[in-house]
């Protein structure tokens, strides 16, 4: 500052007074020097004598740019820098201005002093840019890309279009590519999703689905092959015809089927009787898997190919199945991969009445054996009231420790063990419970064998059997004795 007379002159060694009407924004040195401080207007005073002059000082803000201001990472660990470029008011950039780089959530993100971000953990957060009084901002999103799980779809179907369901990231945008056109769909707040996808009808299908979540990550894609097929397979009973009276055991029963399209196996056959298929038990302790009235019996089948496409499946009996004696309806179809359901056979046939069974399973032991079991096998072709019987024990070889019911038993035996090594036996349910018909193991008499016993086979005979049925009266029964072999 000059300070001058009234004519002009300048006064050498006049004082000049500096002050700044906001020094938050502009300071002023005792010589008049100015310096920024922050954006804002401030008034430079300088006063002398009663003389005052005034310089009002305008201070701008400095400009941050930066190259994102949105960061997406699908992962943690994952990295990336943002680039800063700090400008005057014009425009021009500021050669080497300071930026102070922070974050405002290091559990999802941090910041080096460069710049570089790296994603540490899901969520949100926010990295911040400061040169100055400016600070810019960078959003920071965390979060994986979705995963598609699929429910169960099977390798064939008859729907068209197909429910495709399954689960992924909540409100992710499904899309399905494949089949006729492009389907998509939205998953729930839950993640589960259904899209009707359109298929070409009776060809292979080759889908691949994705899903996009709300941050616009996609998933990695999963793909099937799903089968169109909707045309019915094929069948016929060829064996036996309806009305036929057939032996049992030594009873025959067959069929045929195809598929045009091929998607058919043995577990398309479905056969259903009226009354139950039983699996007789054997003295060795096997027995077939048999089926109640109702249920499929399929499984007792053999199959072989009768060329052309069609299969021939039979039941040659061999002893190891009965149905109950009387007029038996059978009905068989066949089904294929995609649920087709072929149309249907019926036969009524007849089996003969068939006589109950009592048999000891033969089983081996050795000496000194304890809880070793003895079972009783009782195979009966109708409910019946109960069982009475003995069964002779060598008392020098063998001594009884219990004996239990098992399988359809309805309770627990009654029995008298005497010194001759004959066991009494009674098998009925004082409630009046009957044992339901069927083929298994009903008694285990549990025995222990003497440690001096020789290799041999003990004999296990059954006598005074008497079986009653429901009503109280006695019904015939072939017994079948056994051993037991005692071997070192």
């Amino acid at each position: 500052a000059t300070v001058t007379d009234a004519n002009g002159e300048t006064i050498v060694g006049a004082p000049v007074i500096w002050t700044t009407s906001n020094a938050g924004v502009a300071t002023v040195s005792s010589t008049g020097g100015v310096s920024a401080v922050a954006g804002g207007i401030a008034t430079i005073t300088a006063t002398s004598g009663s003389l005052t002059v005034t310089v009002q000082v305008s201070v701008a803000q400095p400009i941050i740019s930066l190259s994102d201001s949105t960061l997406l990472f699908p992962s943690v660990g994952d990295t990336t820098r943002i680039w800063a470029t700090v400008s005057d008011a014009n425009g021009d950039q500021i050669s080497g201005a300071t930026v102070t780089w922070a974050t405002l959530n290091a559990a999802v993100a941090t910041v080096s002093s460069t710049g570089l971000v790296t994603s540490v953990g899901l969520g949100t957060g926010t990295v911040t840019a400061t040169a100055g009084q400016t600070v810019a901002t960078v959003s920071v999103l965390v979060v994986n890309p979705p995963v598609v799980q699929l429910d169960t779809v099977p390798s064939h179907t008859n729907q068209a279009p197909f429910p495709l369901s399954g689960s992924t990231t909540a409100s992710s945008t499904i899309t399905v590519e494949g089949g006729t056109s492009t389907a998509t769909g939205t998953a729930d707040a839950q993640g589960a999703f259904a899209v009707s996808v359109p298929l070409d009808p009776n060809e292979e299908n080759s889908l691949s689905i994705t899903a996009t979540n709300t941050a616009g990550l996609t998933s990695d894609t999963v793909t099937l092959t799903l089968i169109h097929d909707d045309v019915l397979p094929s069948y016929r009973m060829t064996r036996p015809n309806d009305g036929d009276s057939l032996p049992s055991p030594g009873f025959v029963l067959s069929s045929e089927f195809s598929d045009v399209d091929g998607s058919i196996d043995n577990s398309g056959l479905v056969m259903i009787a009226d009354r139950p298929l039983i699996g007789l038990l054997s003295q060795d302790g096997i027995q077939a898997t048999g089926a109640e009235a109702g249920e499929n019996f399929g499984h007792a089948f053999s199959f072989s190919d009768a060329g052309s496409g069609w299969t021939i499946a039979e039941l040659r009996d061999d002893g190891s199945y009965a149905f109950t004696g009387g007029e038996t309806t059978i009905i068989g179809h066949a089904k294929d991969h995609a649920g087709n359901v072929s149309q249907s056979d019926t036969v009524t046939v007849t089996f003969p009445a068939l006589s109950h069974r009592l048999l000891v399973i033969n089983s081996t032991a050795a000496p000194g054996a304890t809880e070793h079991v003895v079972p009783i096998g009782f195979t009966s072709f109708g409910p019946m009231g109960g069982v009475q019987f003995s069964i002779s024990l060598d008392p020098s070889l063998l001594t009884v420790d219990s004996i239990s019911s098992e399988g359809r038993a309805p309770s627990a035996p009654f029995f008298e063990v005497s010194d001759n090594g004959q066991v009494d036996i009674v098998l009925v349910d004082l409630g009046g419970d009957p044992i339901p018909e069927g083929s298994d193991v009903v008694i285990n008499i549990y025995t222990s064998v003497s440690a001096q016993a020789t290799a041999q086979d003990v004999a296990l005979t059954l006598s005074d059997v008497e079986v009653v049925n429901q009503a109280g009266n006695p019904v015939g029964v072939i017994l079948q004795n056994g051993i037991i072999e005692i071997r070192e």
